[in-house]
């Protein structure tokens, strides 16, 4: 049963009390849920634009060095997935699904951390 199944499910339950199966209520939603891409619910918002007032930033892991980055992957996702067109950074980093343990990331993060609160700081007009 997809995500978006489940929803429908729990909103029927609020209009008619019992009229849905039991299981949409026994278990909690989860991301195991829509890990696939052919998952109705990832499939719907895939095409989605973020929003250009949104600033954001990539961090990929890289699990296949020796191949070119577009063919490259974190040996679950592969790089084209990761990829987000527009990001204000992108940093490759030597490593497997993890990525967020390495030290190479937690210093990109606190870059990019670093770099937001100066903009915070900087005078109105002069962010980029």
């Amino acid at each position: 049963m997809s995500v978006l199944d489940r929803f429908k499910q729990l909103a029927q339950l609020l209009v008619v009390p019992g009229s849905a199966s039991s299981a949409a209520v026994a278990r909690p939603l989860n991301s195991i849920d829509n890990l696939s891409n052919r998952d109705p619910f990832v499939m719907a918002v895939a095409d989605l634009p973020i929003s250009p007032q949104v600033r954001y930033h990539s961090i990929i892991g890289n699990h296949t060095p020796s191949l070119a980055l577009t063919l490259s992957d974190d040996g679950v996702v592969p790089y084209g997935s990761s990829h987000l067109a527009g990001a204000e950074s992108e940093k490759i980093v030597p490593s497997g699904h993890s990525v967020q343990d390495t030290p190479q990331a937690i210093i990109e993060i606190r870059r990019i951390l670093q770099q937001h609160l100066h903009d915070l700081q900087a005078p109105t007009g002069s962010q980029p």
